[in-house]
């Protein structure tokens, strides 16, 4: 009768491990499935964002070849402006000596005549 009662008392010890496991495991279980979730989540923001970065860098590349395209143009147009001024002093110069030949020419001609 002594045997049945520890072995009945070793069965209901056993069987509150199992409860207190069982519990134990269900709470991890929970756990596990909320991590997972808050992973996966994790994951497609992750995704989300790198789509993000990818798109703004297509952008700004795109604004800076752009930038890049406009400087080049104003380069070229300060060059032809420079070319531009030089040869508006040189013609300058040019129409100076004409005028002083002129000049020269009359005064020679009006002694001339």
């Amino acid at each position: 009768m002594n045997k049945c009662k520890a072995d009945a008392s070793t069965i209901q010890n056993l069987k509150n491990e199992v409860e207190s496991s069982d519990e134990a495991l269900q709470s991890y279980k929970e756990k596990y499935t909320t991590a997972h979730e808050s992973q996966k989540l994790a994951e497609v923001k992750v995704m989300e964002l790198e789509q993000r970065l990818s798109d703004v860098s297509t952008k700004h590349q795109t604004a800076r070849d752009a930038l890049d395209d406009i400087e080049k143009k104003f380069g070229d147009c300060q060059k032809r402006e420079n070319e531009q001024s030089k040869k508006v002093k040189d013609l300058d110069k040019e129409n100076k000596k004409l005028e002083k030949k002129a000049r020269e020419i009359e005064t020679v001609s009006f002694l001339l005549f």
